[in-house]
């Protein structure tokens, strides 16, 4: 039931201030925007505290950090944002929103809604929808379903990530659906630099 109403949440709640867009700053994940200063939103502390052990091995020009259900967050258990090295505003580049599920089947179900929504709310300049293995899993059985939306100075990503029972199990490893709001210049990182 819980999730459930979570699912309905994100549907309803994630674009609700879209309106009509093709500009990546016009997304918005908790109410943050590619661009804005992440100390709009949290303190400088819980910046530095949340940094991420492992950051990207082939460049460090940009920081990954990770909040876990913080006290704002309303649609998503995790945010990932990713901010230049030497910004001491700590800008988004990139923002990630996730959430936990136990059934992968209403995960995709609520990818497919959020799709729907997101089609008929602007023109998209391309859309590319994928599912791949996981080259974490040796077995192969694990899957992400990603929906791609390029927009004129970023991408939007939707994604169901769906684990194995052996990787949950082993690794611990949660179905997941998030939503990724990448900004350009973030976006040719991870493309070229990152890895």
């Amino acid at each position: 039931m819980i999730k459930k109403l979570l699912g309905i949440l994100l549907i309803g709640l994630l674009w609700c201030n879209v309106g009509f867009a093709d500009d990546i700053n016009d997304f918005e994940i908790e109410g943050m925007r590619v661009g804005e200063s992440a100390l709009t939103y949290f303190s400088k502390e819980e910046i530095e505290n949340g940094k991420q052990p492992q950051q990207y091995p082939g460049s460090d020009r940009y920081i990954i950090l990770n909040i876990f259900k913080h006290k704002n967050f309303k649609k998503f258990a995790q945010i990932q944002i990713n901010y230049l090295k030497n910004d001491t505003e700590y800008k988004m580049g990139g923002i990630l929103g996730s959430t936990p599920y136990d059934d992968i089947q209403l995960c995709l179900k609520d990818k497919d809604i959020m799709e729907d929504k997101m089609d008929k709310f602007f023109e998209v300049p391309v859309k590319q929808t994928a599912t791949e293995k996981k080259h974490y899993d040796p077995t192969g059985n694990s899957k992400t379903h990603i929906t791609q939306y390029y927009l004129k100075n970023g991408i939007v990503l939707i994604v169901c990530d769906d684990w194995s029972t052996k990787m949950t199990n082993e690794e611990n490893l949660k179905d997941i659906i998030s939503v990724n709001l990448i900004g350009e210049d973030f976006s040719n990182f991870l493309k070229t630099e990152a890895y």
